[in-house]
């Protein structure tokens, strides 16, 4: 993910040479990606991978100073797009419901996936942690 996007702005800039690099031009990208419908929390992701990317450069010797140094996310509260929340109880037995009677996914059956979101939603493990 964070590759993709310091390629994706690398590109879009025209980045060719290590001096290329320079905020206004991440700023002005950005901007335009947010008119098309990125969120502020998404154009934060991209700044943070591609001033990775720069504190990488530096470390490593390949370049003096930090052109992106003045580059600074945006407060993402004015933009929120999902609020994440718990379930209701109510929600929860749709789901559990719905998963006892569904088909297959991703290999688990109905009983089987019960069972795992029971035990997700009692400890607070995520999928992979499941797995």
């Amino acid at each position: 993910l964070v590759v993709g996007r310091v390629r994706r702005i690398i590109e879009a800039c025209g980045f060719a040479f290590v001096q290329d690099i320079a905020a206004p031009k991440v700023e002005q990208y950005l901007a335009q990606r947010r008119e098309q419908g990125l969120s502020r929390q998404g154009s934060n992701h991209h700044i943070r991978a591609i001033r990775q990317f720069v504190f990488w450069m530096k470390r490593e010797q390949r370049l003096g100073i930090d052109p992106l140094v003045g580059l600074r996310t945006l407060n993402v509260a004015t933009d929120r797009r999902l609020e994440r929340r718990a379930f209701t109880e109510e929600e929860f037995r749709l789901l559990l419901r719905a998963a006892q009677n569904g088909k297959p996914f991703m290999g688990l059956s109905g009983p089987t996936r019960v069972s795992l979101y029971a035990v997700a939603a009692g400890t607070g493990l995520r999928a992979k942690e499941l797995a």
